[in-house]
């Protein structure tokens, strides 16, 4: 229970904060596919709060870049979408952080 609460957690934070709707970010009429690995997902849910946050800044920041870097317009003006498939390296966090 405790894992699937902070996935579906997780999810609601990355998607609010990744697609805010600035100029020049994503918005709601882009979409954004992160595929994880099941101990990735388990990883993260026996994290602390602090560690948690690290790591959805990070995934964030990737969201963002991988929306920047898309070098041709969408089809339809502002539509957009993205696959990302999220390395074991996103979920690394420094020795001792607190």
């Amino acid at each position: 229970m405790r894992c699937t609460h902070a996935i579906r957690a997780f999810a609601r934070r990355l998607a609010h904060r990744a697609c805010p709707g600035a100029a020049g970010t994503p918005d709601a009429r882009c979409a954004a596919t992160l595929r994880f690995a099941r101990s990735q997902l388990e990883r993260y849910a026996a994290m602390d709060t602090a560690r948690r946050r690290m790591i959805q800044q990070r995934i964030r920041e990737r969201v963002r870049e991988r929306f920047a870097a898309r070098q041709t317009p969408p089809d339809i003006e502002g539509a957009c979408s993205i696959d990302i498939d999220v390395d074991n390296s996103e979920f690394e966090t420094p020795e001792g952080f607190r």
